[in-house]
């Protein structure tokens, strides 16, 4: 599956070829690439089961209301019918923190 970078910090953005999308809080203390080569081998391991990601700290407040912005600009863009992609979720994060913030 395509990994992007997502359009909100914070965020982890899976935008997969077969049209699901999974919106999740990142980590603390990882970057952009950590933990890729986990998710994905234990994506294609026997058994169809979930990569296991280490224990951690619950996300923060800032972290889930950015996963909630994310998901809110995605279900904006399905619900006009546009298409998905990471330029037009950043796009549409970009309006929602327009002359608000």
């Amino acid at each position: 599956m395509p990994r992007r970078a997502a359009p909100c910090a914070g965020v982890h953005l899976v935008l997969g070829v077969n049209g699901l999308l999974w919106v999740a809080p990142r980590p603390s203390g990882s970057s952009a690439d950590a933990g890729q080569d986990a998710v994905t081998s234990g994506a294609q391991g026997s058994g169809g089961g979930s990569a296991a990601a280490p224990a951690s700290a619950a996300p923060s407040r800032d972290q889930l209301l950015a996963v909630v912005v994310v998901g809110n600009a995605i279900r904006a863009l399905a619900r006009c019918y546009l298409p998905i992609f990471p330029a037009a979720i950043a796009a549409a994060v970009e309006v929602r923190r327009g002359p608000l913030s």
